[in-house]
């Protein structure tokens, strides 16, 4: 499977991130660069990059969802120092 270079840069700057509680403002040290073999990305750009992959599941999910009720669940766990994030949309017939 072909994956482009950015994308998988974005994806490893976004799990460093999240799973290894590493705070946005170290994504801009310069330690940190020499230390991951990404390309060198800024916080301002992998935040906008973050909020997009929300933005175009929330499409999806509300395209869905349209017209049924239904409530939002979140939950979150960590597993051996990893965590994760889910949020689960329960309806009347079913998540």
């Amino acid at each position: 499977m072909f994956v482009q270079k950015d994308a998988a840069d974005t994806y490893g700057w976004a799990k460093l991130v999240a799973l290894n509680n590493t705070l946005f403002a170290r994504i801009d040290d310069p330690v940190i660069h020499a230390a991951v073999r990404y390309k060198a990305m800024d916080r301002k750009t992998l935040l906008n990059r973050m909020i997009s992959v929300v933005g175009k599941r929330d499409v999806k999910i509300m395209h869905e969802l349209s017209g049924k009720k239904f409530a939002l669940l979140f939950d979150g766990f960590t597993d051996a120092a990893e965590h994760a994030i889910a949020i689960f949309a329960a309806a009347k017939n079913g998540i």
